[in-house]
């Protein structure tokens, strides 16, 4: 099985690799660190949750940046139109999950710990299940450029099956919301209910680019 970097190596796109896998890191950042704005807020230690978002914001405009200089380059190689479009597609695609990770960790900081408390559980469960999804899809990435891809195929049924995890965390929340309508406002009841959604964004969007992964790999 071939990998992107044959596609590039006899072209010598060198700085584009880099700057994909630079982009991938930071997406990974991204989820890293709103896995660890979850564990402070369901510690009722949000003393640095609002650093942390902050980090998070910053993270995913470099990771944009990456993104719009990669863009730019693959306009000045010597790639064929297929394999430009692929790469691109790609990227954005990956783009996609730093934008959810900041969109997560946005509604995030306006709930309260206590808000929090009834749903910790479920939230930490599902932090961590979208942080090893999203650390495989770089893990992957890493390996589609780097030159190794022996089981590509594995990794990326790993990410979906993670989704899957994802999505089925999200429905045990939406339940657990149910029983407690009286407890939270209208307003914050559609908060948590629009994080959660946006959380699960997260693994479809890493599922996504995985899927992708795959399709590139097939067509060679």
């Amino acid at each position: 099985m071939g990998t992107l970097l044959d596609w590039f190596r006899t072209r010598r796109e060198a700085k584009i690799i880099k700057g994909t896998q630079l982009h991938s890191k930071k997406v990974y950042d991204c989820a890293f660190e709103l896995n660890n704005v979850v564990k402070l807020i369901c510690k009722g230690e949000t003393e640095e949750v609002p650093k942390l978002v902050k980090k998070i914001n910053d993270l995913e405009n470099e990771a944009d940046e990456i993104r719009r200089t990669v863009m730019l380059d693959l306009t000045k190689g010597e790639l064929t139109p297929g394999i430009r479009e692929d790469l691109a597609h790609l990227i954005k695609r990956l783009d996609s999950v730093a934008n959810n990770t900041n969109a997560s960790a946005r509604r995030l900081s306006i709930l309260t710990s206590d808000v929090i408390t009834p749903i910790c559980k479920e939230l930490k469960e599902m932090s961590e299940t979208t942080l090893e999804c999203v650390k495989i899809l770089d893990q992957t990435i890493g390996k589609q450029l780097g030159g190794s891809s022996p089981k590509i195929f594995e990794s990326i049924a790993r990410i979906n099956r993670l989704e899957h995890e994802v999505d089925q965390i999200n429905m045990q929340i939406k339940k657990k919301l149910l029983t407690l309508e009286q407890t939270f406002s209208p307003f914050v009841a559609c908060t948590i209910y629009e994080m959660i959604n946006v959380f699960e964004n997260i693994t479809d969007n890493a599922e996504e680019t995985a899927e992708f992964i795959k399709v590139i790999n097939v067509r060679q």
